[in-house]
Parts: structure tokens; sequence; C-alpha cells
């Protein structure tokens, strides 16, 4: 039952995320068209300019957003890199990666030396 469900919201998800993508990107590359219609003017440059920062910045915006959420809710990086151990995660990390990942943690991070 519940993986019916899932495929259900997921097929609805899929369909509307598709929806915000398709339609507004079929839709920019008129904009300059018209605008030389309308104001006999070609500036396509200063569309596409602003199409580009627009989509850079909102997508900055949002990771910092993630951060900011996830930084506010306890989120700890554990960085191996730091000079930390995979032998040293508390058991309560543990449980939660396997949880995650459905495999032991011992078999996560194959590429990180001990």
């Amino acid at each position: 039952m519940w993986n019916a469900m899932l495929y259900v919201v997921m097929v609805w998800w899929l369909i509307f995320r598709a929806m915000t993508w398709f339609i507004p990107w079929n839709v920019f590359p008129f904009i300059p068209d018209v605008d030389m219609i309308m104001a006999g003017e070609n500036r396509g440059g200063l569309y596409i300019g602003f199409q580009q920062f627009a989509r850079k910045i909102t997508a900055g915006l949002s990771a910092m957003a993630w951060g900011w959420y996830l930084g506010a809710n306890g989120f700890v990086e554990e960085a191996f890199k730091a000079g930390g151990k995979k032998a040293d995660v508390e058991p309560e990390t543990k449980k939660i990666v396997e949880q995650l990942t459905g495999i032991k943690y011992e078999k996560c991070w194959t590429q990180t030396a001990e």
C-alpha cells in the first residue's frame, strides 16, 4: 500500500516539477522576439544576462538557506579530513547512517583510509 502511494505521489511530483521547468524555459526564448517586435531593438543579450543572473543568484541563495537551516537544526559535518576516524564515531551516529543508507556503517566511506 505504501509503495503504491509513494509511486502516485512521485508521479505527481515529477509532473508538476517538469511543468515548472518546461513552461518557463519554453517561454523565455520568445521574450526577446516579442520585445524586438514591440520596441524595434534587439535586446536579447540583456534578457539572457538577466535570466542567467537570476538563475545563479537564486541557486546561491537556496544553497545558503539550506546551510542555515541545517546549521540551526544541529547538523554537524563529520570531516575525516580533519583527522577524525570512522571508529571514533558515536553509536547514535552509526545507527543514523545505517538507517539512512541501509548498509553497515563500516562499509560506508570505503575510500577513507583508516
